[in-house]
């Protein structure tokens, strides 16, 4: 099983692995395949500076220069025959209603919800006014049901 934090993943039979580039070949072994590579793209005329790493129902975004975190996002109940869940047992397929109960709460729409909540110093919440910046699991909904996991996610950037 394949447990998703908002710093890292861990194993149940092996290491934590983190979201960043200098973990790809963690990540590598931990799935048993190499993933595909490219650049992220940003807008037209601007530079993300970052690396997109992708497993079939697994993509990692990661800043080039190692300075953060990268971000998660799971498409897949399973990964390389690993369950994917949040540390709330929630995965992809997961529904509204087993989401609610982990403790999540509806996110800036009905198509998403947020659990285990973060601030983060420094830096000011985009959607709350006046208050400091959390980082959280989204849950991306398709009506009633799980159909994406992006971690972390967070209110704070606005890309």
């Amino acid at each position: 099983m394949l447990t998703l934090s908002l710093d890292s993943a861990s194993l149940s039979d092996g290491p934590t692995l983190e979201y960043s580039l200098s973990a790809v070949d963690a990540w590598t072994a931990a799935l048993g395949s190499a993933p595909s590579t490219s650049p992220a793209e940003g807008p037209p005329g601007y530079d993300l500076q970052m690396t997109v790493v992708e497993w079939p129902g697994l993509k990692m975004t990661v800043p080039n220069d190692g300075s953060a975190t990268g971000r998660l996002f799971v498409s897949s109940p399973t990964v390389a025959g690993h369950p994917v869940v949040t540390a709330e047992g929630l995965s992809v397929g997961s529904t509204r209603a087993e989401g609610v109960a982990a403790g999540a709460v509806d996110g800036f729409d009905s198509t998403e919800l947020r659990l285990g909540f973060r601030d983060v110093p420094g830096t000011q919440s985009l959607q709350r006014p006046g208050e400091t910046g959390r980082e959280y699991v989204m849950l991306v909904l398709d009506g009633d049901s799980v159909k994406s996991i992006l971690v972390p996610a967070d209110d704070y950037s606005d890309l």
